[in-house]
């Protein structure tokens, strides 16, 4: 397994995509931006994707780039991160498949520790579906979390 978390980050502006590929970089994440939604689904197809990190749009819209990645198939961990995470964007981003909404406005640290909180949740769950199919999860791949 690569011992690199592969991220991407769709949508946000510039000054947020900066400041956020900055917070991933010092967890060693690897990111690959990918802004608007045109090759979007061939991209979640074709790579090994760990994260998917949504940004809402200028209008605070997330819909659009949520229908194209549920359309591609891809099903892995997406998360919506969002400078107001109203109950309303809650709900609708987890009726399209989000595992969660995280707010922007915390702390750097607080952010980090949340997303890889939700990485570990997720990694646990996939080595309870399978661990008897694939065997646990490699440790390389979990000092990533620690």
């Amino acid at each position: 397994m690569d011992a690199r978390l592969s991220v991407r980050i769709v949508g946000g502006d510039d000054p947020t995509r900066d400041w956020l590929r900055s917070l991933l970089r010092e967890l060693g994440w690897e990111i690959d931006e990918v802004v608007g939604r045109g090759g979007l689904g061939a991209m979640l197809l074709g790579q090994r994707v760990d994260l998917l990190l949504v940004l809402p749009d200028e209008a605070g819209a997330v819909r659009a780039p949520l229908v194209t990645i549920r359309k591609a198939g891809y099903g892995g961990l997406t998360v919506v991160l969002a400078p107001d995470a109203a109950p309303s964007l809650r709900h609708a981003a987890i009726a399209l498949g989000v595992h969660e909404v995280v707010d922007l406005c915390g702390s750097p640290d607080a952010l980090r520790a949340r997303l890889q909180a939700l990485v570990t949740e997720l990694w646990r769950a996939q080595d309870s579906a399978c661990s008897s199919e694939h065997g646990p999860r490699s440790a390389a791949g979990w000092a990533l979390l620690a």
